[in-house]
């Protein structure tokens, strides 16, 4: 039998690093981290608890409500970033825009964990709201 693959890749020390360094598989920019350590097993071990905090904090998605609770108000960014431009969003919009956001997406979607949302389930519920609306 195989050794299974492991979730993180572990880096010898060299002449241009001390310790061991390890690149997590969950890491997106795939960066080494050093574990400021000589020892292999040691530093197993610390990149094995690495990988562990890090499928953790993966659980911990936030619901949509919460990620769009500042959407469309002052605090918003693309709010901010309009206003400090030449083509500022007018409040009458900003209204509407939110209004939509409360009322439609919210109730529809506001529970939901981001990661579980599709454009599928979007683009279902918006043909739902096209058809009653005609």
């Amino acid at each position: 039998m195989g050794r299974h693959k492991l979730p993180y890749k572990m880096k010898k020390p060299n002449q241009h690093h001390r310790y061991w360094r390890y690149v997590l598989s969950t890491d997106p920019h795939r960066s080494e981290i050093s574990t400021k350590t000589k020892v292999k097993y040691e530093a197993e071990r610390i990149a094995k608890e690495a990988y562990q905090l890090s499928i953790q904090e993966a659980d911990k998605v936030i619901s949509f409500s919460e990620y769009s609770k500042d959407f469309f108000t002052e605090k918003c960014k693309l709010t901010l970033r309009r206003q400090a431009s030449n083509k500022p969003i007018s409040p009458e919009i900003l209204k509407a825009k939110r209004g939509q956001l409360l009322n439609h997406l919210q109730p529809q979607f506001g529970t939901l964990p981001l990661n579980e949302i599709t454009q599928v389930m979007y683009e279902d519920w918006r043909m739902g709201i096209v058809l009653l609306a005609s």
